[in-house]
C-alpha cells in the first residue's frame, strides 16, 4: 500500500508531537525530582534551628572564653562595648560552621542535578543572611541593654549630653584626660537604650568603614554596626585622628549613607545611629600637655556642639570615699594651674591610686601607689615644686584646724618621702 504525502506528513507531526510530549514528561520528571530535592534541604535547614539555638544557649560561656582571650580589649573597653565585639565574633563564627554545614550537604544531594548546582551560591547567600539574622536574634537575649540605674552616678555635665543627642545634635566633649567622657558617653548609651560603639585615635579611613580581606570576606567595624542597625558611636580623641578619618565621618552624616567594602550598594544611615566626639582640646591644634593634636577642618567643627568636660569635684566625691586623697589631688590641681606645670592629675589617676592603696595585702606602699599613678615620670625638681605649692597654701590657710593641712595628710607626707628616690 503506498502511503501518500499527505499520510506521511500526518505520520511526521505525530511523531513531533510525540517527541514533545515525551521531551515534556522529562523536564516534568526533571523538575519533580528537583522540588523533591529542594524539599530535602528545606527540612534539614529546619534542623539547623537547634545548632542555632544551641549557639545562644551556650553564650555565656563563649562570652567567658573570649574574655580570657582577648584581655587587651576586656581592659580598654566597657562592659557593653566588650559584649557587642563578642555577639558578632560568635555571630560570624555560627554562620561561617551553619554554612559549611549546608554547603556540605546540599553538594552531597545535588552535585549531580545540573539545575539545583546552579542554584548554590544563591541558596548559600540567602541562607546566610538568614543565619545572621536568626543568631544576632538569639544571642541578643543574653547581651540585653543594662538600663541605667537612678543610683548611679553621673557626670555635672551629663544631662547636656543627653539633651544634645535627644534633639539630634551631634556634641563634643573637650575636656582634660580622666574625666570620664567614654564612661559619660557609655551611660548616655544605656539611658537611651542603645547600643554603645567607640573607636578613638583613627589614623585610617578603613578602621572607619572595614575591608574586605584575602579571601574575599568584609572585616567589619565599630562604625559600620553603629551605622547600619542603629547605637551610639563614640568617637574618642577625635583630635588626635588623621584627617581623612574625619572626612569620612563628615560624609556619612552628611549624606545619610554610605558605601562600605563588600556592599553593592550604599548603606543608608540608621534612624537610631547617634556620634559623639570627644578631644582634649578645642581643635585648635597642639597644646603643651596635648602634644600629638591635630587642628580641626571648620566642616568638621561645624557639625559639632562643644560641651566643656572639667573634672567634677562632686562626681569624685561621690566615687572615692577617701576625704585625705581627694584634698591632696585638689590641691595638687591648684598648684599646678597657679604654677603653670604640665601635669595631669585626672578622676582616673585619683581612682586609680585609691584601688592600689586598699589592696589587702599592702603590696604597694601609698608612696609607690602616688608615683605610679600620679607622679609618673616626673622628675625631682617637680615633686619639689609641687611639695612647695602645697606648703604654700598651708600658709595662706592659717585659719583652719591642722588636721586639714596638706602638710598632716598621710598623700602629702608620702610624696614628700618621694623626693629622694627621684632623680
Amino acid at each position: 500500500m503506498t502511503k501518500t504525502k499527505k499520510d506521511i506528513e500526518t505520520l511526521n507531526y505525530k511523531i513531533k508531537t510525540l517527541e514533545e510530549q515525551f521531551k515534556q514528561l522529562k523536564e516534568e520528571d526533571k523538575i519533580a525530582s528537583t522540588l523533591n530535592k529542594l524539599k530535602e534541604i528545606e527540612v534539614y535547614i529546619g534542623k539547623l534551628e537547634g545548632t542555632i539555638s544551641g549557639y545562644a544557649i551556650s553564650f555565656n560561656n563563649t562570652l567567658n572564653e573570649y574574655k580570657t582571650s582577648i584581655k587587651d580589649e576586656v581592659k580598654t573597653l566597657s562592659n557593653v562595648a566588650l559584649e557587642t565585639n563578642i555577639v558578632n565574633k560568635v555571630v560570624n563564627e555560627a554562620v561561617d560552621k551553619l554554612t559549611t554545614i549546608l554547603k556540605k550537604h546540599y553538594q552531597e544531594k545535588v552535585i549531580d542535578n545540573e539545575l539545583l548546582s546552579q542554584s548554590l551560591d544563591d541558596v548559600i547567600n540567602n541562607l546566610k543572611e538568614d543565619l545572621h539574622l536568626s543568631v544576632q536574634s538569639n544571642l541578643d537575649l543574653q547581651t540585653s541593654i543594662k538600663p541605667l540605674g537612678a543610683d548611679e552616678y553621673t557626670h555635672m555635665s551629663f544631662k547636656k549630653l543627653l539633651s544634645c543627642l535627644k534633639a539630634g545634635i551631634i556634641p563634643m566633649l573637650v575636656g582634660p584626660a580622666g574625666t570620664g567622657k567614654s564612661t559619660a558617653v557609655e551611660q548616655v548609651a544605656r539611658a537611651l537604650n542603645l547600643r554603645f560603639y567607640t573607636a578613638n585615635r583613627v589614623q585610617n579611613a578603613f578602621e572607619l568603614t572595614g575591608y574586605t580581606d584575602a579571601v574575599g570576606k568584609y572585616v567589619s567595624t565599630q562604625f559600620y554596626e553603629a551605622y547600619k542597625n542603629g547605637g551610639i558611636f563614640f568617637f574618642d580623641e577625635v583630635d588626635a585622628s588623621a584627617p581623612e578619618a574625619l572626612v569620612t565621618i563628615n560624609t556619612a552624616i552628611s549624606q545619610g549613607y554610605m558605601a562600605f567594602p563588600g556592599t553593592n550598594i550604599p548603606v543608608p544611615m540608621h534612624k537610631d545611629f547617634k556620634m559623639v566626639a570627644a578631644g582634649n582640646t578645642y581643635g585648635n591644634g597642639a597644646s603643651r600637655e596635648y602634644c600629638g593634636r591635630n587642628a580641626l577642618d571648620a566642616a568638621t567643627l561645624d557639625r559639632f556642639m562643644i560641651i566643656e568636660w572639667d573634672y567634677d569635684k562632686g562626681l569624685e566625691q561621690k566615687l572615692i570615699n577617701d576625704t585625705y586623697l581627694l584634698n591632696f589631688c585638689w590641691g595638687l590641681r591648684n598648684v599646678i594651674t597657679n604654677n603653670r606645670i604640665h601635669i595631669i592629675i585626672s578622676t582616673r589617676g585619683i581612682l586609680a591610686t585609691l584601688k592600689i592603696v586598699r589592696i589587702p595585702e599592702n603590696v604597694f606602699s601609698v608612696a609607690e601607689a602616688l608615683k605610679g599613678n600620679l607622679f609618673e615620670g616626673l622628675n625631682k625638681d617637680t615633686v619639689t615644686k609641687l611639695i612647695a605649692g602645697l606648703d604654700a597654701l598651708d600658709k595662706a590657710n592659717t585659719t583652719v584646724h591642722s588636721s586639714y593641712l596638706y602638710s598632716s595628710n598621710p598623700y602629702y607626707i608620702a610624696s614628700k618621702s618621694l623626693i629622694s628616690t627621684l632623680k
